[in-house]
């Protein structure tokens, strides 16, 4: 898609803001989304789903690099309304390829070559039959490109949610104790983690879900951080009794079995580090069988602290 001076500045203005607006921050994390993944796959002319998509700065830059067709769906209104206000009055050249939608994906029933999540899997509650259904939204060949963090059992697992003061904090408490400490902070107060938005699940659930899911792992990395406390907790997470506490972050590519309809689906810079995480072992299924605990309902919530 060719586009017109207007929209390609808006693009570049939003990506400069220091400190600017949410889209605007949320544009710096795209680019260390596509680069922990190992770089954009060739999109052009394919259609793509965000699962999750907040304020909409993936699906604006899937449009940007020319996806055919882009559906962004959260289940919080207030970001869709904003994703398809800043649409409506920035991105506009982008109308006739990308919309926003408040749904719960299970109610979809088009088909995908590509679907995206960024920052939105640690808050799905029932991720079991949401993975199912993404595999029944891809078409054959097609690709489910997924980076989201940090997990809850990492040092800042809750998400500044709970006002921990100290690292770990959260999984220093028994739950009862935590939500009452959560409480305190709150003017609507909450019954269970999970009703701050977060699924608690963790790396050992989330490999067993990928591994379930009918879907082909072909690229698998934690503790992507370029900062030297990322690179430390990359090595201590590598000892098996501490991986899931030094385990801050996942990022994955997984395939549909079938034809080449979408290609290889994996972008080039990550096609040499499958198993670069140490979390798998041969035939690349990963290190990890173990039950994920039980959830009550799908939710994506709105990512920014509370």
């Amino acid at each position: 898609m060719n586009m017109n001076r207007s929209a390609r500045q808006a693009l570049a203005d939003d990506g400069r803001v220091p400190g600017g607006s949410y889209l605007a921050r949320r544009q710096e994390a795209v680019r260390k989304f596509w680069r922990r993944l190992g770089g954009r796959p060739e999109i052009t002319g394919k259609s793509v789903l965000d699962l999750g998509c907040g304020e909409g700065a993936l699906c604006f830059d899937l449009a940007q690099a020319g996806a055919g067709r882009v559906l962004g769906i959260d289940l919080n209104p207030e970001q869709v309304e904003a994703a398809t206000r800043s649409l409506t009055t920035r991105y506009a050249v982008f109308d006739d390829v990308l919309a926003f939608r408040v749904v719960d994906i299970r109610d979809l029933h088009e088909r995908f070559d590509y679907v995206v999540s960024a920052d939105a899997f640690e808050h799905i509650l029932e991720l079991e039959s949401v993975l199912a259904h993404v595999a029944r939204l891809l078409r054959p060949g097609g690709s489910l490109l997924v980076g989201f963090g940090p997990l809850y059992n990492s040092p800042y697992g809750g998400h500044r949610r709970m006002h921990m003061p100290v690292p770990w904090g959260h999984r220093m408490l028994p739950e009862p104790w935590l939500l009452r400490w959560v409480n305190r902070y709150r003017q609507a107060p909450v019954a269970s983690i999970e009703e701050l938005g977060l699924n608690k699940l963790a790396l050992k659930d989330f490999l067993r879900l990928f591994d379930d899911s009918g879907l082909e792992i072909v690229f698998l990395r934690t503790n992507h951080g370029e900062r030297l406390m990322s690179r430390v907790f990359a090595t201590l997470a590598r000892v098996p009794l501490l991986r899931e506490s030094f385990s801050h972050d996942i990022h994955c590519i997984l395939r549909k079995p079938g034809g080449a309809h979408a290609g290889s689906g994996c972008p080039p810079g990550a096609r040499d580090a499958r198993t670069d995480s140490g979390l798998h072992r041969g035939g690349g299924r990963s290190d990890s069988r173990l039950q994920a605990p039980g959830a009550s309902a799908q939710k994506i919530v709105d990512r920014r602290p509370t």
